[in-house]
């Protein structure tokens, strides 16, 4: 999916897992900054556990885009079609 450059909604994101919260458009700064304020105030190794959680997803998530792009070349390939 963001392979083919889908576009999702703020709840389809949600939905996806890409996000966890949602704003409302008329309350989304004030939410936006009170979330940053919170966060603000963790201890620094929250941040190293979830650096760490998020390089890990990082890597499964650009380990997925690779196969999905091979599975697609191999098709091309297979087929002697290009987009």
């Amino acid at each position: 999916m963001l392979l083919m450059g889908k576009k999702f909604s703020a709840n389809e994101a949600q939905k996806c897992g890409l996000v966890t919260k949602v704003f409302p458009t008329k309350s989304f700064q004030k939410e936006a900054w009170a979330r940053i304020h919170q966060m603000a105030e963790l201890p620094i190794k929250v941040y190293k556990k979830n650096f760490i959680e998020y390089k890990k997803l990082s890597q499964v998530i650009n380990d997925l885009m690779n196969t999905e792009f091979l599975s697609v070349d191999s098709i091309f390939q297979r087929t002697g079609t290009r987009p």
